[in-house]
């Protein structure tokens, strides 16, 4: 029969027996001629397969596939129905049924594993395997399979997941289950710590043994030094963000100095000589008191120092109270603070090249444009990047996508 296009009644119509569970009100609908790849707008363009698989409606579910129903679409927010049948409500036929289309990309049997392993029967995952899902594929989380369904307490899974290869050794990422909690554990680590007996055991027959904690550096290291721990960790936890730009050239920074009529500190242009700034401006920065902060590019420290030295010198500044900790000049602002690292609203972290009594020449400070609240973070450039690294190593800090580093 020829498919009409669905009125908004017919469309809600079908959805509406889609989430009842009532099969013949389906299947009169698709005899009326109605698509069963209509939208609904009310759920994020999702098809009447997808919201069959989200209801664990099997009967429904199948029909729609003899139907016609495209078993390879995404909704708004790039979810497919091989996604939402890997989830708990889902059944081994319904699995079979999708697969059995092979419409899917390697991409999304990955990740319907993923959710499976933490969400779903060992059938489903012995089924998604067999179908050709990497067991030690990470998510885009950093998340793995095991991983996952250690964290939810899904022994049976785990033990398919070992058979099928899945390294025991894998790590905790932030985006599973108690990822903050756990984060950076191995998966015995955290079934041990979460009293999980039986997938622990699972683990420790699979070779995987709880080692010593990794060690933290305790004495400073070198800018360069701190920076290739931090690169490190943002390609092992944040493998598809790639904040920050490549080095500056000497000659780069030798006319930024002249610009600004200060040399740069050591451990500032030991950095820049590093990385010469964040890219679309990414937040690199964690700030304990404020969102995070990006890493400016030479012309941007120019820019934002000539528009503050502009301020100091028409007299802005003038009468506004300030509140600067020890070892800070008791100024709004002072022409020798440099300015590297900006929240985007007037809020700086800069290198001090001009402190108060009792502080230190290149010390770290952090201006704020609205209290004049002055703060002292780090006695140099250097120790307040090495913190930066070993926050992330001790999970301090992490990373979002939406803050970036925080």
């Amino acid at each position: 029969m020829q498919k009409t296009k669905a009125t908004r009644d017919q469309a809600k119509a079908l959805f509406l027996a889609v989430r009842a569970g009532k099969v013949r009100t389906v299947i009169s609908i698709l005899n009326a001629g109605v698509s069963p790849n209509v939208r609904d707008s009310a759920h994020f363009n999702e098809t009447p397969l997808m919201a069959a698989a989200r209801y664990g409606r099997e009967s429904i579910f199948l029909e729609l596939i003899k139907y016609g129903a495209k078993t390879d679409a995404h909704d708004s927010l790039g979810g497919t129905a091989l996604g939402s049948v890997a989830c708990r409500k889902g059944s081994v036929r319904m699995i079979e049924a999708i697969l059995a289309k092979k419409k899917h990309t390697q991409e999304t049997l990955n990740e319907a594993l993923y959710f499976a392993s933490a969400d779903a029967s060992e059938e489903i995952v012995k089924a998604l395997i067999k179908s050709g899902a990497n067991v030690n594929r990470k998510e885009s989380d950093g998340g793995t399979a095991l991983i996952a369904a250690a964290a939810w307490n899904r022994p049976k899974n785990v033990e398919v997941l070992l058979k099928a290869g899945a390294s025991p050794d894998c790590r905790v990422s932030r985006g599973v289950r108690d990822g903050d909690k756990h984060y950076k554990k191995t998966a015995l680590e955290l079934a041990v710590a979460e009293g999980y007996v039986e997938i622990a055991k699972m683990l420790q027959d699979a070779g995987s043994k709880i080692g010593p904690p990794e060690k933290t550096p305790t004495k400073t290291e070198s800018v360069a030094k701190s920076w290739t721990r931090i690169d490190k960790w943002l390609m092992q936890y944040a493998p598809k963000w790639k904040p920050l730009k490549k080095a500056a050239t000497s000659e780069q920074i030798q006319i930024t100095e002249s610009k600004l009529g200060l040399k740069l500190s050591t451990d500032l242009r030991a950095s820049y000589l590093f990385h010469s700034g964040s890219k679309n401006q990414a937040q690199v920065f964690p700030s304990p008191f404020d969102i995070s902060h990006y890493l400016m590019t030479l012309t941007e420290m120019v820019q934002e120092w000539r528009m503050m030295k502009t301020l100091l010198e028409t007299g802005d500044f003038q009468g506004l109270k300030q509140k600067s900790a020890p070892g800070i000049r008791k100024e709004w602002w002072n022409i020798h603070w440099i300015p590297f690292a900006s929240n985007g609203g007037g809020d700086y972290f800069c290198v001090d090249m001009s402190p108060g009594e009792s502080g230190t020449k290149g010390q770290v400070i952090s201006t704020n444009h609205e209290s004049g609240n002055h703060k002292l973070l780090a006695p140099s450039f250097r120790e307040w990047l090495f913190a930066l690294a070993n926050g992330l190593e001790d999970k301090t800090f992490g990373y979002s996508d939406e803050e970036g580093l925080s």
